[in-house]
């Protein structure tokens, strides 16, 4: 009897430790799950900073692009204040147009338009230079503090 109780002690514990191993497995297993979530998680994290950061950059590549063509307008309107007529002849002034339809604020191009086709008096172009200067200076500042209306 005492073999027969032995033995069945054997059984037991062997049905325990098969028991254990399946639960080592099944965690295993639950482990494995729960990294590859986790991983998953972390690549599409990862991902959406990388996207994030590009457009943050070609955000600024543009933001550099059009303070550039603000600097080189206000000296192409400045060196033809005194010019009469029709300045959609000038190339340099003609180029910048059509640069400024891609890159400037409506304000700036409204401004642009009345000295380039307007026929303006001379002082009406003192002023209207004036304006697109302030009005870039406006989208200077508003882009330092963080807030551009508009965009």
């Amino acid at each position: 009897m005492l073999a027969w109780i032995e033995a069945a002690g054997g059984l037991l514990s062997a049905i325990g430790a098969l028991a254990a191993a399946f639960v080592a497995v099944f965690a295993l297993r639950r482990q494995e799950s729960a990294n590859i979530r986790a991983l998953a998680a972390q690549a599409q994290a990862t991902n959406d900073a990388r996207d994030h950061e590009r457009r943050l950059a070609l955000d600024e590549r543009v933001w550099n692009r059009r303070v550039d063509l603000y600097i080189r307008l206000a000296d192409a309107m400045r060196e033809h204040l005194h010019v009469e007529g029709d300045l959609g002849d000038v190339p340099l002034l003609a180029s910048l147009v059509s640069e400024a339809d891609i890159l400037a604020s409506q304000e700036v191009r409204d401004l642009l338009g009345q000295f380039m086709f307007g026929n303006p008096d001379v002082q009406t172009k003192i002023d209207l230079w004036d304006r697109m200067v302030t009005a870039a200076r406006k989208e200077l500042v508003a882009r330092a503090v963080g807030y551009l209306p508009g965009h």
